[in-house]
């Protein structure tokens, strides 16, 4: 009843500002790691004013299926920025909040946590397994944080490219050619049912994220698959 009160004084000039989001992914996150200290120091009131827009956003009028999606990605990489900004200087988010996925935060007239909004707002609803490289938790194993926002009409390049840039990376995919191993991030064990579901194996659809070279090597033999710690350390960058 509060929230409901208090949502319906809060203007349609406050809902989320996309540009002014853009301007800071920009200056502090350009290759997807974080100035957590330069953000807080110089632009704590502009994060923090963008992540109270949230609130007011009005779901109606987004006109696409993809416009909703892009909101969403953004909404949710927003809240981890600011909620990692705000109890900076900490070494991983669980420092920052031990509930920080269990959080409520006020989002388009709603109260929802970080998991509200990954699993029943974007997994669910969109059923496509890229966006678990387009969401950034604000640790060192997640996906880099996108260094642009979604919208509707780059959202489905952008998860193309973030899948793209995860699975090209040695520190999420691995081939151990002597012990014939395949080493994975933790996602592709975690969400398994979604990769999977989109392309028939984990294998094969990390086979489609591949450069050919790469696929290849993938296609040569039968690899045993193994699955690469998580490092919940923050995703800080100092870039001054």
């Amino acid at each position: 009843m509060v929230l409901s009160a208090i949502l319906a004084l809060v203007p349609r000039a406050s809902a989320f500002d996309v540009e002014s989001y853009g301007a800071l992914l920009r200056r502090y996150a350009p290759a997807g790691k974080v100035d957590y200290g330069e953000l807080k120091k110089r632009d704590w009131a502009r994060l923090d004013r963008l992540y109270r827009g949230l609130a007011g956003e009005d779901l109606r009028e987004l006109a696409t299926p993809d416009a909703e999606l892009a909101f969403w990605m953004n909404a949710y990489n927003l809240i981890v920025l600011r909620s990692a900004t705000k109890a900076y200087p900490v070494k991983d988010i669980w420092a920052a909040n031990k509930d920080f996925f269990k959080t409520p935060h006020a989002v388009a007239r709603q109260r929802l946590s970080l998991d509200d909004i990954e699993q029943k707002k974007i997994r669910e609803k969109f059923k496509d397994a890229r966006i678990h490289f387009g969401v950034h938790c604000g640790s060192k194993s997640c996906p880099l944080l996108a260094s642009k926002p979604y919208t509707a009409e780059n959202v489905q390049e952008k998860l193309d490219l973030h899948a793209r840039l995860f699975v090209d990376n040695e520190a999420n995919v691995v081939f151990d050619d002597t012990a014939g191993v395949l080493r994975l991030s933790k996602l592709f064990q975690w969400y398994a049912e979604d990769f999977v579901r989109d392309a028939g194996s984990v294998e094969k659809f990390v086979a489609k994220y591949l450069p050919l070279e790469k696929q290849k090597v993938l296609a040569s033999r039968e690899w045993k698959l193994e699955y690469i710690p998580y490092d919940w350390g923050l995703n800080a960058a100092n870039l001054r």
